[in-house]
């Protein structure tokens, strides 16, 4: 169990399609599990918490509308997985049982 007070990293956890990460849902989660590994690793062998940063999820218009827009149709909405690849970003902070905030 960690304790309060102990020292953190902080860090993005998040590759936005709308700021040029693939769009298949494939490739851009080739790209977190490395990044992820990366996080994890660090926080470990530093016994660090990990203070997130999820500016990447909403910090622009063309961020935003990738996170949220759902419709199926690519010319409406050009990447209609966006909402499942930020339960997979926010399920890796969750199972990671080192994250203590995203900010």
């Amino acid at each position: 169990m960690r304790q309060a007070g102990l020292n953190a990293m902080t860090t993005g956890f998040y590759f936005n399609p709308g700021d040029r990460a693939p769009r298949d849902f494939a490739a851009w989660k080739a790209g977190m599990d490395q990044l992820h590994s990366a996080i994890s690793r660090v926080a470990q062998e530093n016994d660090l918490g990990i203070y997130l940063t999820g500016d990447d999820i909403a910090r622009t218009k063309n961020e935003l509308f990738d996170s949220v827009c759902d419709s199926p149709d690519p010319a409406v909405c050009p990447q209609p997985t966006s909402q499942a690849k930020i339960r997979y970003a926010l399920d890796w902070a969750k199972n990671s049982r080192r994250v203590i905030g995203i900010e």
